[in-house]
C-alpha cells in the first residue's frame, strides 16, 4: 500500500511534535530535576511554627539537591491562601508547600476549606509532636482521670485554656464530649503566652502547650503535666503517661511536611523525598531543629501519604464534634 508524499510528510510533522511534548513533559525533565531554585511556600508569616521547621533545610538544601530552596511567604486565611496558591501551582517540582495538620487536614476535613491529601503529591513529613495538657503545681488534680472525673460530676465547670483552632486540647475535649458526654469550658486565647499567663494566675483550671513552651514552667515547679496527648510519651518527659495509658483511646500529633501540587510526576516527588530526608540528617539542620524544640520525624513519600491520610480521616469524624455548641468562650469570660 503507498502512502503520499504529503500524507508522509504530514506524519512526520506529528511524529515531532509528539517527541517535543514528550520533551518538554515533568516526567521527561525528571533525570535533570532541578535544574533551578525551588520555592517553599510557607502559608504563614516568618518566624511561626512552619517557618521554623521549613528554614533549616533551606541552608543545607543545595548539598543534597544541587539547587536552593526559597522560601516566600503567602500568610493569610490560618494557612488557606498560601494553600490555595500551592495546589495550584504548576506541576513541576519547583514549587512546594510547607504543609500542616491544622490547614491541610483539620480545615478540609470539618469546614471543607483549603486543601487536603486529595490534592496534592505527600513529599516528606519533617517534624512530628504533640503538646501537654498541664496545671498549676497546687491543683487537685494530680492525673488525667482527677480531672476527668471532676468533670463528669461537675459538667460545665472545669475551664480549660485552648489556644487557635483546631488545636490538641480543644480537639480532645471536643472528642470527650462527643465519646463520654464529658463537657468542660474550652476558654480561648489569642495565643500560648496568653494562655500560660491565664494558668499561671489562676483564670482557668487547665491549660498547656507545647514542650517549649512549657518547659521553663516545669523546671521551674509552678506547673505539672497531667498528659501528652501524643502516641508515644515525649522523650524529654518518660514520666508522663500519654492519654492512651490513662484509659483514653486517642492520640493527637501535630505534624508538618513539604508536599508537591497534584500531578507532579511520582520521579519528581521520590528524588525531593530522598534529599529532605539526607537534609534531616545533616547535623546543622539537627542542631537547629534540636534549638527551636522540633521533634525531628522523617516520612518518605508513601508513609507520609498515610500519615496525611489518617490526619484528614480522623478530623472528619470529628465533624460533628466541633458543632456541639456552647463548649467554647473567649479567654475575658473565664473565671476572675
Amino acid at each position: 500500500m503507498r502512502i503520499s508524499n504529503g500524507f508522509n510528510s504530514c506524519l512526520r510533522a506529528l511524529a515531532a511534535s509528539a517527541i517535543l511534548v514528550l520533551a518538554h513533559s515533568p516526567s521527561a525533565r525528571a533525570d535533570d530535576y532541578p535544574s533551578e531554585p525551588i520555592t517553599i511556600i510557607n502559608p504563614f508569616g516568618p518566624g511561626g511554627h512552619s517557618d521554623l521547621v521549613t528554614r533549616p533545610l533551606v541552608a543545607v538544601a543545595k548539598k543534597y539537591l544541587g539547587q536552593s530552596l526559597l522560601l516566600e511567604m503567602k500568610p493569610g486565611g490560618q494557612g488557606i491562601i498560601g494553600t490555595d496558591y500551592a495546589a495550584k501551582s504548576d506541576p513541576d517540582g519547583y514549587t512546594l508547600l510547607t504543609t500542616g495538620v491544622g490547614w491541610n487536614a483539620a480545615f478540609p476535613a470539618i469546614e471543607g476549606r483549603s486543601h487536603g491529601p486529595d490534592d496534592f503529591e505527600p513529599v516528606a513529613l519533617i517534624s512530628q509532636e504533640s503538646t501537654f495538657l498541664t496545671v498549676r503545681a497546687d491543683s487537685p488534680y494530680k492525673t488525667l482521670k482527677d480531672l476527668v472525673d471532676d468533670a463528669k460530676a461537675h459538667p460545665g465547670k472545669v475551664t480549660v485554656g485552648i489556644g487557635g483552632p483546631y488545636t490538641t486540647s480543644e480537639t480532645f475535649w471536643r472528642w470527650m464530649a462527643k465519646t463520654q458526654g464529658v463537657k468542660v469550658r474550652l476558654v480561648k486565647f489569642g495565643g500560648g503566652g496568653q494562655l500560660m499567663l491565664a494558668g499561671l494566675g489562676g483564670h482557668i483550671d487547665v491549660f498547656g502547650g507545647s514542650p517549649v513552651s512549657v518547659a521553663e514552667q516545669v523546671r521551674a515547679g509552678k506547673i505539672r503535666p497531667l498528659v501528652y496527648y501524643g502516641e508515644n510519651r515525649h522523650p524529654d518527659y518518660p514520666d508522663v503517661l500519654t492519654a492512651r495509658e490513662q484509659g483514653f483511646d486517642i492520640a493527637l500529633e501535630i505534624w508538618n511536611g513539604l508536599a508537591a501540587p497534584k500531578g507532579t510526576p511520582k520521579p519528581i516527588v521520590e528524588k525531593l523525598g530522598n534529599a529532605v530526608k539526607q537534609m534531616l540528617e545533616d547535623p546543622a539542620v539537627k542542631d537547629a531543629m534540636e534549638k527551636a524544640g522540633e521533634h525531628v520525624t522523617y516520612l518518605g513519600p508513601e508513609d507520609y501519604a498515610k500519615e496525611w491520610r489518617d490526619s484528614y480521616d480522623f478530623y472528619k469524624s470529628m465533624k460533628d464534634a466541633y458543632a456541639i455548641d456552647g463548649l467554647v468562650e473567649q479567654g475575658d469570660a473565664a473565671k476572675q
